[in-house]
């Protein structure tokens, strides 16, 4: 349905919002009012971008130079317009906490007053944060001894990046780890070092659903109540309402809930006063600030926020200056990340050889979540194995038709997946299929290494501010899998 369609280079999205920039600025298409009242540091921005030509950015992106020139001028003159966000490479990676400075900037250049909607000033519904349940007040933690301190958004954040928790492992500081509701041998980059630092580990829990890959190499393994077989809230979005998802029967055997595993260990550890007795009683303290208890919450069923227009009077935005900060001194003292997005810091870091001609992304199927279900034989009947998409010509060049196992090979590695040859696939690129194992097979933790694709990718470099690592456009091969290779038996 779209009017144009850009196909980036893996990694290579902050690059294009760059371009996009260049052209509107040096083109004067943006909006030289809200600029000039609203903007701190857009004469850096306008200097910056004459270090770097459309050329490179088309060099970079793969992107023709035509089309990245109609894209900016559509974008700035066909008014209102909008750019939404998915959860590639803006939401992830290792740039992507500057790549969504850039997205910001590009949207405060057009000017977002030409939005109908702009200017909203979302209010999150009272209740209990999370942050709360971490008891900083009660058990400061030394910002020199955490995990993550190299990255201060993620410590002011309170989360510690994976690599982050694997190099603390290996080098001897964590001996105990419990994994709730994950897999992170599957899902965190560079699988053999997480692999490695889990076998390391004096005690490993996992508390899951199901015997996934992490679960399979415990120590003690913890069966989890699933949905409606124990009373909980759910905030999908993190920011979104909260949900009242209530028990509907009874959870098989000795599974609990996530919470009252972790409400009952904190109790043996000493702190029972700071748990609780019941999935019920945590919900109760959850929703004390909004004046609801459980009970209520079941009726009400959600518990949204609120959402106000801002006025220009009192400002549009929260920054120390009161504007949109494209120059930002409190970006670099708060997460440690340059004042300004930077060219140099935002091309791709990797790029193909003879060795390795292509250039490795991914995709999550529509038939599983993430990591999980592979269990479940009615999911697997409507996708049996984990497929690698790759452009006709790529498959006539290693002799493969559709359905052939083939390897994808890194210099980290290589998996085996099935061939399914995807005309629309630039012929420069191969897309993996995210998170497979084999539950049919329990040898070898589900076969755990056998299709996983953060066998292939490593886990450096990061981003200073997050710790984030770069899970697409890393250089790989593809070659036919000979049939004594497969190893698997046949699902049934």
């Amino acid at each position: 349905m779209a009017d144009l369609w850009i196909k980036p280079r893996p990694t290579s999205d902050y690059a294009l919002v760059f371009g996009l920039l260049k052209f509107i600025i040096e083109e004067g298409l943006y909006d030289k009012d809200f600029v000039n009242k609203w903007t701190v540091g857009f004469d850096r921005l306008r200097e910056h971008v004459t270090t770097f030509t459309l050329d490179d950015v088309e060099k970079v992106t793969w992107i023709p130079r035509q089309q990245i020139e109609q894209l900016a001028r559509w974008y700035s003159e066909l008014v209102p317009s909008i750019v939404q966000m998915g959860m590639g490479s803006f939401g992830q990676g290792a740039r992507s906490f500057q790549g969504q400075r850039l997205l910001d900037i590009l949207q405060a250049v057009v000017s977002p007053l030409n939005l109908p909607g702009w200017g909203i000033s979302a209010t999150r519904p009272n209740y209990t944060r999370a942050s709360r349940m971490y008891l900083l007040d009660k058990f400061p933690r030394n910002v020199e001894t955490n995990l993550a301190n190299k990255h201060k958004y993620a410590v002011r954040a309170a989360y510690i990046p994976d690599q982050a928790l694997i190099n603390g492992i290996l080098d001897d500081k964590i001996k105990a780890a419990l994994f709730t509701q994950c897999d992170p041998l599957m899902s965190a980059p560079n699988s053999r070092k997480t692999y490695d630092a889990f076998m390391k580990l004096d005690l490993l829990v996992s508390a899951n659903i199901f015997m996934v890959p992490t679960a399979a190499m415990a120590d003690i393994v913890l069966p989890v109540a699933t949905t409606n077989e124990c009373d909980t809230i759910a905030c999908f979005t993190g920011t979104g309402p909260l949900r009242a998802i209530p028990k509907i029967v009874e959870p098989p055997g000795e599974a609990r809930s996530d919470v009252m595993i972790l409400n009952d260990l904190g109790k043996r550890l000493g702190l029972g006063e700071y748990f609780f007795d019941s999935d019920v009683e945590t919900m109760n303290y959850v929703l004390g600030p909004s004046g609801l208890t459980w009970e209520d919450m079941k009726v009400k069923r959600m518990l949204a926020g609120t959402f106000d227009k801002k006025i220009e009077d009192r400002g549009y935005f929260t920054t120390g200056s009161g504007k949109a900060e494209i120059y930002s001194e409190q970006a670099m003292e708060t997460y440690g990340c340059s004042p300004m997005p930077l060219w140099e810091e935002v091309i791709p870091r990797w790029e193909p050889s003879k060795e390795y001609p292509l250039l490795m992304t991914s995709y999550m199927d529509e038939e599983f979540h993430l990591t999980k279900y592979k269990h479940v034989k009615s999911m697997r009947k409507r996708k049996t194995y984990p497929l690698v998409r790759l452009n006709p010509e790529i498959a006539k060049s290693i002799g493969a038709v559709d359905g052939d196992w083939v390897w994808v090979e890194s210099n980290m590695g290589r998996i085996m997946q099935k061939l399914a040859i995807d005309p629309e696939m630039d012929s420069r690129i191969i897309m993996c299929n995210f998170g497979w194992y084999f539950p049919e097979d329990p040898s070898n933790a589900d076969q755990w290494d056998k299709a996983n694709i953060n066998i292939l990718i490593p886990d450096e470099p990061v981003e200073r501010a997050s710790g984030g690592a770069d899970t697409r456009g890393y250089p790989c091969r593809v070659y036919k899998v000979e049939p004594s290779e497969v190893g698997l038996p046949p699902y049934v």
